[in-house]
């Protein structure tokens, strides 16, 4: 098993919440994740929602855990719109 599989298969992991990770985010985020992720579920997506203020998320339909190599295309365009709408960085949250 890989090293991250094992990680994220631990018993440590399964008690990782995502919210104290989200906490201290300040700047624009995109997170992006399969709907058939089999590591992550949609409520972490959820949470990173309701704690990053302005946060984009995108589920990508019939997708795992990787998106930018199973749905390529579908995750490039995201980034692209993502990063073309920025602010420039002076107009950034410090």
């Amino acid at each position: 098993m890989l090293l991250a599989s094992a990680r994220w298969m631990s018993d440590e992991f399964e008690r990782w919440d995502v919210r104290q990770a989200t906490e201290a985010i300040v700047c624009p985020l995109l997170a992006i994740q399969g709907r058939q992720d089999q590591f992550g579920t949609l409520a972490q997506l959820d949470e990173i929602g309701r704690h990053v203020a302005g946060a984009e998320l995108l589920v990508v339909e019939q997708c795992r855990h990787v998106p930018h190599e199973e749905h390529p295309d579908t995750v490039l365009r995201a980034i692209r719109a993502f990063l073309s709408a920025l602010p420039p960085p002076d107009k950034l949250p410090t």
